[in-house]
């Protein structure tokens, strides 16, 4: 596999700019030179690391990489390579593949890097096309985050930079209708579960809670009932 070509950076890059370094991960990545033990680092980055890694992944036919590793004994490199898969993926014997996986992961669990990637894949079957027609993943999914609430704050809070960048994310992500409306309840549910762990203040916690009724309002003849019942729950927190 050739390299891929390299993004026009900026010649005076911002302070907490991680654009090169994902491009030089992901390049090898791609072109097999990572190191095994760097695998275990890469499936725990923060979000800030991610993000433009998955960008790189979007533009670029990984598919087929990416569909052998999800399988791989090395639990870490297959958690990183789920990470790297795109929105609106339309693939349905990776989804089923998926499927499969998380569900065969079992709580509680000793194995912590089976835990992880559980978790991982909670976070990416949404991501998947297949996903809005599947009932009973959804509601599998809906239980799982349920019994691991405090984790999933934990790496919700994380992933965006910490409860100050909550905000502002989260009603960013209610605006997404192409790649991350599969994901809004999930969002809406990590909102409910942040209230429960009493980590928004009461002015935040009502200003959000005026987004998701707005929201509620602008989609009232598309929210099916599953989104509903998670959307008054958090209507509902304090």
């Amino acid at each position: 596999m050739s390299t891929i070509a390299q993004p026009k950076f900026d010649a005076n890059p911002k302070e907490g700019s991680y654009e090169r370094i994902a491009w030089y991960l992901f390049d090898s990545f791609v072109n097999d030179r990572l190191p095994e033990y760097v695998y275990d680092d890469l499936a725990l980055a923060a979000g800030e690391i991610m993000k433009p890694m998955r960008q790189y992944a979007s533009s670029y036919p990984i598919n087929d990489r990416i569909s052998q590793l999800v399988d791989c004994e090395h639990i870490s490199k297959s958690i990183f390579a789920l990470r790297l898969i795109p929105f609106c993926s339309d693939d349905e014997k990776l989804y089923k593949n998926l499927r499969d996986m998380f569900l065969n992961i079992k709580i509680p669990n000793e194995n912590k890097w089976l835990l992880q990637k559980k978790k991982y894949l909670s976070v990416v079957l949404p991501y998947f096309v297949q996903y809005d027609d599947d009932e009973k993943i959804r509601e599998d999914i809906y239980n799982y985050l349920e019994s691991t609430r405090k984790d999933a704050v934990e790496e919700t809070l994380r992933y965006y930079g910490g409860i100050d960048k909550f905000s502002g994310a989260f009603a960013e992500a209610l605006k997404d209708e192409k790649k991350r409306k599969a994901k809004h309840w999930v969002y809406i549910w990590c909102f409910k579960a942040i209230c429960q762990e009493g980590l928004l203040d009461p002015t935040a916690r009502e200003q959000l809670k005026s987004v998701i009724k707005e929201y509620k309002l602008n989609r009232a003849k598309s929210i099916n009932a599953f989104e509903n019942k998670i959307i008054d729950q958090a209507l509902k927190s304090s």
